[in-house]
């Protein structure tokens, strides 16, 4: 701000000159100072010189507009620079004031009266930037006068007003501006400093013997020790070379002793510095417990840090040398399967070579012996050419033939096998359903088995098929020679385990059969290529035994491994009646989740979300009100079709013994999907065989979108008309499968050498399989042909029990109306009603005839109880004759559980069969009774 090139200097210059302006003073003040530094050129910020200029400021640049630009911006009219500056008051108004007979006006203005006339006229002009420059230059003289260290100037506040305090905004300007910092320095120092000569020379000579032989004649160590008496904190002072440094506000206590007589103040010193030993001599005391604590603790940390290390470096050197272990074992059971598949292709190679030798040295026979005769070669000739024609009509004939033969030949045993489950309900060895009667050919399988013919039946399989019921007559003969028995009713409480399992787990069941080689009480599936535990029988062995769920996989039997259902069928016949299984459970998974809609008994379609889990069972959750959830047991499904609407939607129909579902999903393929995994649990239940199976090309859409390719997928063809296909040999097992079809009508075209095609159709889908060999192609046709719909015959309803417990029942008294508790049972094809009396009495033994059943086709709704019956848990059952059938469950839970087993399990879709009134009427009396 000198005179003349400061900002304010040249700011004043402008006010005073005749015609100023805002963008001149901008000009000026660019153009003096563009070579400074300390102002920053305007293009910076895109202006020009005359709209501003920059300011180049620590913090960062501070831009200064004429008022001109800012109205342009804000479009409200700003007041200029110069006028803002001027604070000149016109002399008239000046004599005015000063001549006010209010004396305060009076005295306000007349010192600036009288200093105007004393002006000059050049020095009339008065400025805001003059007054500021004034100011500051005062406040310097002040501050250069008072010594002071240094100034902070502190904004107390925003608004720019007095009497006004911020606190927040106060402390963040005395930590940016350094003062926080500063202080803390201070508080850091020492400075008060003292010689150690002001205090040992006056206190020394006065202290006794044993002061001085503790201190020495060192002037330190005595004014040492008078601190530490004085109760001066360690960290409060500083020993120098000559002199004693304190922190500010410590040397007080010099001031005491200075003013204190020394009479008093020896002795006092004398007692302090002896008290001061004592206190030393107790810290290093239990400074050295402390220290003895910490190292014993640390030493007993270590120790057990240590033992945890090598528990950990044994465990992990066992668990290496176990998976080297291992590791070795599995290449060396490779090496030996590897050298004994090597032998056998060697004794194969060896036979054929000695038969081909044999032929041979027949043909040359044959040959030398034609030659004594040239008629007869070329009659031999035509004659061969003949019999090779009519022997390849004839092995075609003869296949056709053969494939026709074996096939019925599987039918009559199926129907003799039927013939017997129908007599005997646990027809197979472990319970009443019934089983896969073949493998799929996959190294999965038995060790040892070979690659069959695609179009030729399993004999080994028909042998142990014809064991296996011979074995099952016997099972049956000797229960009842020993009068046991089971109830025969397929118990669909044991699906799931009440233990939630987290993780696999592998446990042994000991199972104790009613008689010698009998049946366990459980049906068996082959899943996944592992045997699993399908159904329990209710009152078999298992299921008196406890264990056993649904979903559990048999690992192996007394001790020996099985991996298929033969090996487990054969040790269970060997075994004595005291049985172990080894089993493995794993956790129930979900394996297909959509969210679908199924039509209910009133017609309409409801949203449900459906679980398909890894036990086979169907989770159900209904979305819209009323809401409840509830399980589809998939074991119980016979059939499924794929159905079109009138609308044109695909909707998939499940057909039970008792009930059809009707269900669609948002996308064709997902509803496929549910197809096909719903289509892999029926063929557990189904007595299918193996006919064929082989690699087949099968065309699909391109990967690009446009035009088709075909591609190789492994193909099995089941007795029951079901074809399906895998992905490889090795995850041809139910479970796996990537899509199946109905056979119901085949083609096959040769469309050149090398491509030997078969169409196959059904009603909803359409496949073009494809194969390089003439002869292979002829043996798909001929089973394909061959093999019978999946419908053909009719299976057994399975009337398993949904649920059962206790309910509320209304009972018409002379004193009005009774809830009475009875027990209910619900099966899929009934409600059976029994007393309270009859369930006690009957105990753990079988029930009885009911007291009242209602039939499943006999129900139209179930809803819940309106009125006081809603807060009771009831239950409103609508019968196809307007009869009502109130019930109240225990719970809330309970009467969940009921109602949607009622809406899903129970009451069919379609209008209930003649006779059903009858049946309704029945109820309506029995309950009245």
């Amino acid at each position: 701000e000198k005179p003349p090139n400061g900002i304010f200097r040249l700011l004043d210059s402008q006010c005073k000159a005749p015609k100023a302006s805002e963008e001149a003073l901008c000009e000026q003040v660019n153009e003096t100072h563009k070579k400074g530094g300390f102002l920053a050129p305007t293009r910076l910020k895109r202006m020009r010189d005359g709209e501003g200029f920059i300011v180049r400021h620590y913090a960062g640049d501070v831009v200064y507009e004429t008022s001109t630009v800012i109205g342009k911006a804000t479009k409200v009219s700003e007041v200029s620079l110069l006028e803002k500056n001027n604070d000149t008051l016109q002399e008239d108004w000046l004599e005015q004031l000063a001549g006010s007979e209010v004396p305060l006006l009076k005295s306000l203005f007349s010192p600036g009266w009288e200093a105007a006339l004393k002006a000059k006229k050049s020095a009339s002009f008065s400025s805001v930037g003059k007054r500021f420059v004034n100011d500051l230059n005062s406040l310097l003289d002040e501050l250069k006068a008072s010594k002071a260290h240094f100034v902070r100037c502190i904004k107390p506040n925003s608004k720019q007003v007095k009497k006004e305090f911020e606190p927040a905004m106060v402390l963040d300007q005395l930590r940016c501006s350094g003062v926080v910092e500063a202080v803390r320095v201070m508080t850091e120092a020492y400075p008060t400093r003292i010689p150690y000569e002001v205090i040992h020379g006056r206190y020394a000579p006065l202290m006794g013997k044993e002061v001085l032989d503790a201190t020495g004649d060192e002037p330190a160590a005595f004014c040492e020790a008078i601190a530490i008496a004085c109760d001066v904190a360690p960290g409060d002072f500083a020993l120098g070379l000559t002199k004693l440094f304190l922190k500010v506000g410590c040397g007080v206590f010099l001031e005491d002793l200075a003013s204190m007589d020394t009479a008093v103040v020896v002795p006092l010193l004398v007692a302090k510095i002896a008290e001061s030993k004592r206190k030393k001599g107790a810290e290093k005391v239990i400074g050295n417990a402390v220290y003895g604590w910490f190292l014993r603790k640390r030493y007993k940390e270590k120790r057990a840090a240590a033992a945890l290390a090598q528990h950990r470096m044994r465990t992990l050197k066992a668990r290496r040398e176990y998976q080297k272990w291992s590791k070795e074992r599995q290449e060396r059971l490779k090496r030996e399967a590897a050298e004994r598949t090597k032998k056998e292709a060697e004794e194969k190679a060896m036979r054929e070579a000695e038969a081909e030798a044999r032929r041979k040295a027949e043909a040359e026979a044959s040959a030398n012996k034609k030659k004594a005769d040239e008629k007869a070669v070329a009659a031999a000739v035509a004659k061969a050419k003949a019999e090779a024609e009519a022997r390849v009509a004839a092995e075609m004939a003869e296949a056709e033939a053969r494939v026709a033969a074996e096939m019925a030949e599987n039918e009559a045993r199926n129907a003799a096998k039927q013939k017997l489950d129908r007599k005997r309900s646990d027809s197979n060895v472990f319970g009443s359903q019934p089983m896969v009667e073949a493998t799929l050919a996959s190294p999965r399988g038995r060790a040892g088995s070979t690659t069959r013919r695609p179009s030729f039946f399993d004999a080994a399989s028909n042998a142990n098929l014809t064991e296996a019921l011979t074995e099952a007559q016997k099972e049956k003969e000797a229960e009842k020679v020993a009068g046991g028995g089971i109830d025969g009713t397929m118990s669909l409480e044991k699906a799931s385990s009440n233990h939630a399992v987290k993780k696999e787990e592998y446990f042994d069941v000991l199972i104790i059969r009613d008689v010698g080689k009998g049946t366990l009480g459980i049906a068996v599936d082959l899943w996944d290529g592992e045997v699993t535990v399908g159904a329990i029988t209710t009152g078999g062995p298992a299921d008196r035994e406890g264990t056993l769920v649904q979903g559990d996989v048999i690992k192996g039997v007394d001790g020996c491994p099985c991996n298929t259902i033969e090996e487990v069928t054969g040790m269970v016949q060997k075994a004595p009646k005291d049985i172990r299984l080894s089993i493995c459970r794993r956790p129930v998974s979900v394996v297909l989740e959509s969210m679908i809609r199924m039509r209910m008994p009133s017609g309409e379609w409801e949203p449900f979300a459906f679980r398909l889990l890894s036990n086979r069972n169907i989770e159900f959750e209904k979305l819209s009100p009323p809401v409840y959830a509830g399980e589809i047991h998939a074991r119980l499904a016979q059939s499924l079709k794929l159905v079109e609407e009138r609308g044109g939607d695909k909707v998939l129909e499940i057909v039970t013994g008792h009930k059809h579902f009707q269900i669609k999903c948002e996308t064709m393929l997902e509803l496929e999907t549910w197809q096909l995994r719903l289509q892999e649990v029926i063929m557990l239940q189904e007595k299918v065989a193996n006919v064929a199976h082989g690699w087949l090309l099968k065309e699909e859409p391109a990967q690009s979108g446009s035009g088709t390719q075909f591609k190789h997928y492994w193909f099995v063809l089941f007795s029951n008309g079901i074809l399906m296909y895998f992905a490889d040999m090795q995850r041809a097992v139910l479970g796996q499968a990537l899509g199946f079809i109905p056979v119901e009508n085949c083609v096959e075209e040769t469309r050149n050498a090398s491509m030997h095609t078969i169409s196959i159709k059904c009603s909803f889908k359409t496949w073009l399989l494809a194969t390089k060999s003439k002869e292979s192609m002829l043996q798909w046709a001929a089973s394909l042909k061959v093999a019978a719909p999946s419908d053909a015959s009719a299976k057994p309803a399975i009337d398993a029990v949904l649920a059962q417990g206790w309910c509320d029942l209304p009972r018409d008294t002379p004193e009005g109306e009774v809830w009475a508790r009875h027990w209910f049972v619900l099966k899929s094809s009934a409600l059976q009603i029994y007393p309270e009396e009859q369930k006690k009495a009957a105990a753990k033994g079988p029930l009885g005839e009911p007291s009242a059943s209602l039939q499943s086709t006999a129900m139209k709704t179930a809803t819940r109880a309106q009125g006081a019956d809603f807060y009771k848990w009831g239950i409103v059952v609508e019968t196809t004759d307007g009869t009502l059938l109130r019930m109240r469950a225990t719970g809330q839970s309970e009467m969940r559980h009921l109602l949607s087993t009622l809406n899903v399990n129970c009451i069919p879709t379609e209008v209930a069969a003649p006779g059903t009134r009858e049946a309704v009427a029945t109820l309506t009396e029995q309950l009245k009774a």
